[in-house]
C-alpha cells in the first residue's frame, strides 16, 4: 500500500497558500492511486495465454494416472534412440545398433494420422525396443473432457491400426505448436482424460513436453507419470546434462532428447537418463 504526503499548514498562512497545497495534496494522492492500481494489476493473475513464469503463480493442478502394470524390462541393448514422425516420411532411417525407437502414430495433430506410419512402426520392430507417441491439443471447442476422450479414442483407433501391443509406452506430445485455448484447468482435464483413457486401454503413459511448453500449457500441474525432456539442437552430452534437474510437473527426466543431424538429416535423437529403470519407458521388441 502507497501512503500519501502529510502537509502542516501554519495558521498565518495566505488562502491562496492554503489551496495550493489542497492541489499539491490533490495530486500527490492522485500519484499514489496510480501507484497503487499498478501494483494491484502486476498483483493479479493472467491468463494462461501469456505463458510467463516470471509474472504469474500458477495454482497447483495435477495430472495422476493409474497405470496399467507391465513386466520389468532391463532396457535396450544400447542406449540410443531416434524418434520420427510424419516429417520423415521418404527419409532413409538409420539402424539404432541395439537402441530404441519411437513411432508419431498422428499427422502432428489429435485426429489425424501418419501417413507413413506402419512402414516407421516396421523399421522400430528392427531396433532393440519401442514405444510411440501421440499429439494433444485444446481447441475449447467443447467439454474439456469430451474432448480429451474424443482425442483418446483416435489416438487409440491410429495405435490398434498400426499394430502397438498393450503395454507399450504411449507418450503424450504436449507442445504449443498445438492449439491450446482457455485455462490451465481445462488443459490438465484434457491431458488427463487422455492419459487415463489410454492407460486403460492396456497402455503405458508419459509425458514429452519441455520446462516452459508445460508451464505455458498446464501452469506446471504435478504429474505421476515418466517424463520424455525435449533439450532442443545439441548434442547427447548437453541433453543428459539435463538429467539431475528438474525437468518439469515435479519430475525428473527419464528419456531426454535433442536434434541433431545424422546420416545427411535433422533427427531427434534419445537416450534413457543415467540409472533410469527402462520398465514402463520402451517396450523390448519381439516380446509379444
Amino acid at each position: 500500500m502507497t501512503g500519501g504526503r502529510i502537509f502542516k499548514i501554519g495558521c498565518g498562512v495566505a488562502l491562496s497558500a492554503i489551496v495550493l497545497g489542497g492541489l499539491a495534496a490533490v495530486g500527490v494522492f492522485g500519484l499514489a492511486a496510480v501507484s497503487w492500481w499498478h501494483k494491484l494489476g502486476q498483483s493479479l493473475p493472467v491468463s494462461s495465454a501469456s505463458g510467463d513464469p516470471n509474472s504469474v503463480q500458477p495454482p497447483t493442478l495435477y495430472l495422476k494416472v493409474t497405470q496399467p502394470a507391465v513386466a520389468p524390462y532391463a532396457g535396450p541393448a544400447k542406449n540410443v534412440g531416434f524418434d520420427v514422425s510424419y516429417p520423415q516420411c521418404g527419409v532413409s532411417l538409420p539402424s539404432t545398433g541395439g537402441g530404441f525407437a519411437i513411432i508419431g502414430i498422428a499427422n502432428g495433430r489429435p485426429i489425424t494420422a501418419n501417413p507413413c506410419r506402419a512402414a516407421q512402426w516396421s523399421w522400430a520392430q528392427q531396433q532393440s525396443a519401442t514405444a510411440v507417441y501421440v499429439n494433444t491439443s485444446d481447441p475449447a471447442d467443447r467439454d474439456p473432457a469430451v474432448w480429451g476422450q474424443v482425442a483418446a479414442t483416435s489416438a487409440l483407433f491410429g495405435i490398434h491400426a498400426t499394430g502397438v501391443p498393450q503395454g507399450t509406452t504411449v507418450w503424450l506430445d504436449v507442445e504449443t505448436d498445438n492449439q491450446w485455448v482457455g485455462s490451465w484447468n481445462r488443459h490438465v482435464t484434457v491431458l488427463q482424460t487422455m492419459a487415463q483413457a489410454i492407460a486403460d486401454a492396456g497402455y503405458r503413459v508419459g509425458i514429452y513436453s519441455s520446462a516452459n511448453l508445460w508451464y505455458a500449457i498446464t501452469g506446471n500441474a504435478i504429474v505421476n507419470v515418466p517424463i520424455w525432456y525435449a533439450t532442443g539442437p545439441g548434442t547427447s552430452r548437453t541433453a543428459l546434462a539435463n538429467c539431475p534437474n528438474d525437468g518439469f510437473g515435479g519430475q525428473k527426466p527419464s528419456v531426454v532428447q535433442w536434434v541433431q543431424t545424422t546420416e545427411g538429416h535433422s533427427l531427434d535423437h534419445n537416450k534413457l537418463c543415467p540409472g533410469v529403470d527402462a520398465t514402463g519407458l520402451l517396450r523390448p521388441t519381439g516380446s509379444g
